[in-house]
C-alpha cells in the first residue's frame, strides 16, 4: 500500500478502520508499506504503528532516519515486529545500500527496485544478486533508458525484467514481489495487469509462487 493511500502521518483510527473495511471486502492482503518513512525514530515508530493495525510487517521504501539514527531505528522496527527495507533510488551501487543498513540483518534489508538500478546504470541483475543475502521486496519495474526515469512496459526498456525474475528465481527468492509503472501520459492499469500475467506464468512454470 503505497503512503499516499493512507500515511502514517495523518491516518487516523478512522482511516485504518476503512482502510481493512475496504482490502477485507476485496479480498486484498497488505504484504507491504510503500513510500518514505520520516526522519526521526518517532516518525518510524509512526508507520511501525500503522503497520501494526494493518497487519503488515513489512515496510518498504526511504528513510533519513537510518542516515542519522540507525541503532534507535533498529530498536523501534524490533519492538514493533516490523522490517525495513531500504529502497534504492539516490544510490548507484548495491554497496551503499549495504553501507547504509548496516548489519541488523533482522530487521534492516533492501528493497531492489529494478528500475532506479537501471536509471543509475548499474544492472539490475548483477544489483539482486549482490543483495541476495539483505533481499527483504522487490519492485520490478523497467524505464526507457539510463539516465532517465520515463517507465514503460517490462521488455520494452532496459532493465532486462525477464532476466531480473530468472535471477530470483536462480538465488531462491521467496519473498514478495511488485510490479511499479508511472506512465504520466495514460491510465497505466492494463499495462500493469499484463505485466502481472507474464510474471504469474512465469512463476507458475517454474512451480514458484510468490505474493505481492
Amino acid at each position: 500500500m503505497w503512503l499516499a493511500h493512507l500515511n502514517w502521518r495523518w491516518a487516523t483510527p478512522e482511516h485504518v478502520a476503512i482502510a481493512r473495511d475496504l482490502l477485507d471486502r476485496h479480498g486484498i492482503r497488505v504484504v507491504s508499506l510503500a513510500g518514505s518513512f520520516g526522519e526521526t525514530p518517532s516518525d518510524l515508530e509512526a508507520a511501525c504503528r500503522l503497520a501494526n493495525a494493518l497487519d503488515v510487517d513489512l515496510l518498504g521504501g526511504m528513510g533519513d532516519v537510518l542516515r542519522s539514527h540507525r541503532a534507535d531505528a533498529e530498536a523501534v522496527l524490533r519492538a514493533h515486529g516490523v522490517r525495513f527495507g531500504y529502497e534504492n533510488h539516490p544510490e548507484q551501487t548495491p554497496q551503499e545500500v549495504l553501507e547504509l543498513i548496516g548489519e541488523a540483518d533482522d530487521v534492516l534489508g533492501a528493497a531492489v527496485d529494478t528500475g532506479w538500478w537501471a536509471t543509475q546504470g548499474y544492472d539490475p541483475v548483477q544489483a539482486i544478486r549482490d543483495l541476495q543475502s539483505r533481499l527483504f521486496y522487490v519492485h520490478l519495474k523497467d524505464v526507457e533508458a539510463p539516465g532517465t526515469h520515463d517507465t514503460c512496459m517490462h521488455g520494452d526498456g532496459v532493465a532486462e525484467i525477464a532476466a531480473c525474475v530468472d535471477e530470483l528465481l536462480e538465488i531462491g527468492y521467496l519473498g514478495p514481489l511488485s510490479i511499479e509503472h508511472e506512465p504520466y501520459d495514460r491510465d497505466p492499469v492494463p499495462e500493469c495487469i499484463r505485466m502481472r500475467e507474464l510474471i504469474e506464468t512465469r512463476l507458475a512454470a517454474t512451480g514458484v509462487g510468490h505474493h505481492g
